[in-house]
């Protein structure tokens, strides 16, 4: 298994050569102090293990996140669905499981909950990410050059970059496990899933929505296609109803979990507040202000992907009316290049 593992190394250099430089490139603001760029998430997930550590561990709160050290002093004397008995603040917007990854990580190795150390770990889930990514394209194309430039593109971008690096946030941690279903998906395609692969699916999104809830409509996308193709290939309904159960799944343990700790009538009121405290900060937007808002966020974050696109627009009509656009070929490339400084 070590040999094949090696030799496996040995032919696909180049993504060695990203992973070294995906590291070097974010030396720079290694281990740099929190500030509020992005830096909300590392810090409440850091306050949360050593919280969970003052209080002799996480079990104390049912692995429940808090945004609060212990000690008198540090607790709100406020009532409320964001409130335990305790008077410590919770935090049950998304599942635990961005917050329990960390903490067992740093008690297992018995490592202090530091920013280095977060950012180590997320830098270690953003390798995993753009090997997945490697892989997936290799399976995909069976072309190593095309899925390398595209995993080199993916992960050199400014939202990648960032997220994949320095700043801690759900959708960074869970796209190892959103690739694996995708792997996943692409098998089924193909021929039917065993029995361990469904076991896999499962698993995988129940994991993911332990950590955020974008896997629900991940899921509910893969049943139903499922559910499309078993009007006339049968193998197909086990695969949607895996996808099914699993979501169910995934939203019962999250709610369950919470539930032990403050009780399913305040978990419940929890989300409607936030529901509501949401709500209310886009009612004065239109439509096309939030459309606007999050194109706003796309460009910012893969601004160079936006370049390729164009370059391949403007290809499809240079082949139709005989123009060249000879610049445009490179200019993705000097964009993403340009924009490293800032994201990184």
């Amino acid at each position: 298994m070590l040999s094949k593992t090696i030799i496996w190394w040995q032919h696909n250099k180049g993504l060695l050569l990203l992973l070294f430089l995906l590291v070097v490139l974010r030396i720079p603001h290694f281990n740099r102090p929190l500030s509020k760029h992005h830096d909300f998430n590392n810090a409440v997930i850091l306050i949360n293990a050593v919280s969970w550590q003052q209080a002799g561990g996480g079990a104390a709160f049912a692995y429940t996140p808090l945004m609060n050290f212990q000690g008198e002093s540090n607790k709100l004397l406020e009532n409320g669905p964001h409130i335990d008995a305790e008077h410590n603040h919770v935090y049950l917007s998304f599942g635990a499981g961005w917050y329990v990854l960390p903490y067992f990580v740093f008690e297992s190795l018995h490592m202090s909950p530091t920013p280095a150390a977060l950012e180590i770990l997320n830098i270690l889930i953003g390798m995993l990410t753009t090997l997945l990514l490697y892989r997936l394209l290799l399976h995909w194309l069976q072309h190593k050059k095309s899925a390398l430039l595209i995993t080199a593109f993916f992960t050199l971008m400014p939202a990648p970059l960032w997220y994949m690096g320095h700043s801690y946030v759900t959708t960074g941690i869970m796209l190892p496990l959103l690739l694996w279903i995708l792997r996943l998906w692409q098998i089924a395609s193909t021929k039917q899933l065993s029995l361990f692969q469904l076991l896999q699916l499962f698993t995988a999104f129940v994991l993911l929505l332990y950590i955020d809830w974008l896997p629900v409509f991940v899921g509910f996308s893969m049943a139903a296609w499922a559910l499309w193709k078993s009007f006339r290939q049968p193998q197909y309904h086990v695969v949607w109803i895996t996808c099914g159960l699993a979501v169910a799944t995934g939203i019962c343990l999250v709610f369950t979990q919470f539930a032990s700790y403050l009780g399913w009538e305040q978990v419940w009121q929890y989300w409607q507040s936030r529901s509501a405290e949401r709500s209310m900060g886009t009612a004065g937007n239109t439509t096309i202000q939030l459309v606007l808002q999050a194109g706003k966020h796309l460009l910012s974050g893969y601004f160079p992907l936006f370049i390729v696109a164009s370059h391949y627009w403007y290809k499809k009509i240079a082949i139709q009316y005989n123009f060249r656009f000879k610049t445009l070929e490179h200019l993705g490339i000097v964009c993403c290049v340009a924009l490293q400084p800032a994201a990184v």
